[in-house]
């Protein structure tokens, strides 16, 4: 009996030391990543105004941890210049829980702080929000009207999807000016 007693308690020890040096890896690894990220702003700006096919400026990048959660801070967002969107800050926390019970990336929090955005008519009528054009049809027009874009479009979301899954997302202090054709506000 005392054998037995002996051989799990070896293993449990065996285990916990395991699982120690994996989080103690992945602190490691994390903290060595984040350090590194500043230097890969242009390439996180090159990356992001490809998706969004407008410039996009981040002014700095910057990271910190909350428990075992890593924390990024984009910080001075322009989308498309200063007149048509900015973001002070959009902070990402990443639950390091969640993501290794599903074994992918998942975020726990998304703060957007300090938004400004402009909405604007064009000379023809048309409204833009931060120079992305606002289709002002029914729904059941859009949804009539899908073409290969949005099959495609479907699969990238569904990967975005199952990121922000169970994320909060928060916005503080919203501004959003309005000019019409006669840039009148």
């Amino acid at each position: 009996m005392n054998k037995i007693y002996s051989f799990i308690k070896f293993k449990v020890s065996l285990l916990s030391l395991l699982i120690l040096l994996i989080v103690a890896s992945y602190v490691l690894v994390t903290r060595l990543a984040l350090a590194l990220l500043p230097q890969y702003t242009k390439n996180i700006e090159f990356h992001l105004s490809e998706a969004l096919q407008k410039p996009l400026i981040i002014e700095s990048v910057d990271s910190h941890w909350n428990g075992l959660d890593p924390v990024l801070d984009f910080n001075g967002l322009t989308v498309n210049g200063s007149h048509n969107a900015y973001i002070g800050r959009v902070r990402i926390q990443f639950s390091f829980i969640n993501t290794v019970l599903s074994l992918s990336p998942k975020l726990k929090k998304i703060t957007i702080e300090h938004s400004e955005i402009s909405m604007m008519q064009s000379d023809e009528g048309s409204w833009s929000l931060a120079s992305y054009p606002l289709e002002l049809g029914s729904i059941e027009d859009a949804a009539d009207n899908k073409s290969a874009d949005d099959v495609s479009d479907k699969g990238r979301f569904s990967r975005l999807e199952g990121i922000l899954n169970g994320t909060t997302i928060s916005l503080s202090d919203l501004s959003v000016s309005i000019r019409n054709k006669e840039q009148l506000v």
